[in-house]
C-alpha cells in the first residue's frame, strides 16, 4: 500500500493520527496545513521520526520508525502537492535517496530540504 493512502485510511480511522494547530510563522501551504503522526500499522507505538537528535532537524536527518511521542519532530504536512513537510523544519521533505538519480528498493529515507523532485513525491 502507498503512503499517502496509509495516511488517507489513519485520517479515516482517527486513531492513528494525532492532529495538532496550525504551525507558527508566515502563511504558506506548509504551514497553514494540519500536522499528523504516520504511526506504523504492524506496530502502532513507532511514529514516522525525523532524527532530531543533535537538538534540530536538519537536512540529511534520518527518518525512521521510533517509539511516539509527540515531537514535532514526528509531526509531518501534506500540503496537497505531493510532499510530506517535517513540522520541525518545514523547509525539509521525506526524501527517498536518489544517489545515482534514481531511487531503488531500500533507498535511504532522509528529511532533506524540498526541491520538487520526484524522489519528494508520494502518492
Amino acid at each position: 500500500m502507498k503512503l499517502i493512502r496509509k495516511i488517507a485510511a489513519a485520517a479515516a480511522i482517527g486513531a492513528a493520527v494525532v492532529a495538532t494547530t496550525a504551525l507558527a510563522g508566515p502563511a504558506s501551504a506548509a504551514t497553514t496545513a494540519t500536522s499528523f503522526a504516520i504511526v506504523n500499522g504492524a506496530s502502532p507505538g513507532l511514529c514516522l521520526d525525523a532524527d532530531a537528535s543533535n537538538g534540530n532537524v536538519g537536512p540529511g536527518a534520518n527518518v525512521t520508525a521510533y517509539p511516539c511521542n509527540n515531537g514535532s519532530n514526528q509531526q509531518w504536512i501534506a500540503p496537497g502537492d505531493g510532499t510530506l513537510h517535517n513540522a520541525a523544519n518545514t523547509s525539509l521533505c521525506l526524501d527517498a535517496n536518489a544517489s545515482n538519480g534514481n531511487v531503488g528498493s531500500g533507498a535511504q529515507v532522509t528529511a532533506w530540504t524540498c526541491n520538487n523532485g520526484a524522489n519528494q513525491q508520494w502518492s
